[in-house]
């Protein structure tokens, strides 16, 4: 069976520069888009230069990029192979892959990004939390469980709220979007304005480098199920959700320590 190429990058992960890290992040939670697409492609998601690539492949031990690629791609393959080697449900089928996602989310999230957006959320006055179409669900659930918590919070999944009111908004306030992808570019239209006003921007995504990452405050890449090439019409409310509950965690542990001290 090939060797597997994450194991080989996590073997790696404290040798690599920033850049370097950024192009294993995007592997770690892009796995099945970086072992199909070119390299243009993926250079262009993560933002980076081909060259940069290939000094990643070449530093974790691979000839190029494109070895890494057949690697990755073989790794999958044999995978997939050896679990349908027995026959699965419908169900199981379905399950198998979501916990797939997770695990994924669950190692390649960092700590620290989590408890960052955490103290943002306990620092802010008000607190607007924004998704539309895909992204919709994830602002509905976050408000019901920081409510939970004791956190005041606004949902809406009608853009016109920002146009409307972030004006309103201060360096106090933070705005919390969900965007599997920004498809249409509605966000990617309205955050550089909604930036001047200084609010602080968190952004919860299925997308390695969206336009305006450079002004988010946090952003958080989680891995885009609704990709997997083997598994029909998956959604990635899944992986939002659950990501909801790693976040809640961390508040209420903060909220916890400052209560306590």
């Amino acid at each position: 069976m090939p060797t597997n190429p994450l194991a080989v990058i996590d073997r790696y992960y404290a040798e690599l520069n920033d850049t370097e890290r950024q192009v294993a992040d995007y592997v770690r939670t892009n796995t099945v888009d970086a072992s199909r697409w070119t390299i243009d492609v993926v250079a262009g998601e993560i933002g980076v230069s081909k060259s940069t690539l290939v000094r990643f492949a070449q530093k974790i031990g691979y000839t190029g990029y494109a070895q890494f690629k057949h690697e990755l791609a073989s790794f999958l393959l044999s995978h997939q192979s050896a679990t349908d080697e027995l026959p699965q449900s419908a169900a199981a089928r379905v399950t198998n892959t979501y916990i797939d996602y997770l695990r994924q989310m669950g190692n390649g999230l960092d700590d620290r990004e989590v408890d960052e957006l955490a103290a943002l959320i306990c620092s802010s006055d008000r607190i607007l939390i924004a998704g539309y179409e895909r992204g919709s669900h994830g602002p509905m659930q976050l408000n019901k469980r920081l409510m939970n918590v004791g956190i005041r919070s606004q949902a809406t999944s009608e853009l016109y709220m920002l146009h409307n009111s972030f004006d309103l908004y201060t360096p106090d306030d933070l705005l919390i979007i969900f965007s599997v992808a920004d498809g249409t570019k509605q966000f990617s239209n309205d955050i550089p304005a909604i930036a001047e006003s200084g609010i602080k921007i968190a952004c919860i995504t299925c997308t390695q480098v969206l336009p305006f990452k450079k002004l988010c405050r946090s952003y958080i890449t989680l891995p885009r199920v609704s990709r997997d090439p083997n598994v029909m019409f998956l959604d990635d409310q899944a992986t939002f959700y659950v990501f909801i509950e790693v976040l809640i965690d961390a508040v209420a542990k903060r909220m916890a320590a400052v209560a306590e001290g």
